[in-house]
């Protein structure tokens, strides 16, 4: 006996159904993987930090390993911070414009 094809209602809640649970375990991978990349970037500071202090460095090397510090250190905080997964852009063929009449 032949399987019936699934209608197109119940095709969208299969696609609908995938797409939030696609969602849910990529906000999930972000969360778990933010404490790891911002221990990285405070590990990075902290290396640049003890070359500088421990080695002798002509100023624009220093300068520069001290650039490296803020950089590490800064993106290590903002990696930290809680904010949720960016949501996608909705394309303008998805967006319906109805204007009302009488406006220019």
């Amino acid at each position: 006996m032949p399987e019936m094809e699934p209608t197109e209602e119940e095709y969208q809640y299969e696609h609908d159904s995938q797409e939030v649970e696609d969602e849910s375990m990529r906000a999930k991978n972000e969360q778990s993987a933010r404490p790891f990349f911002s221990l990285l970037s405070f590990l990075m500071a902290v290396i640049c930090l003890a070359i500088f202090l421990t080695k002798p460095l002509d100023s624009i090397t220093g300068v520069l390993v001290l650039f490296g510090v803020l950089i590490f250190g800064i993106g290590g905080m903002l990696l930290l911070e809680r904010k949720p997964a960016q949501k996608h852009h909705v394309s303008s063929t998805d967006i319906k414009v109805t204007a009302k009449p009488g406006l220019p």
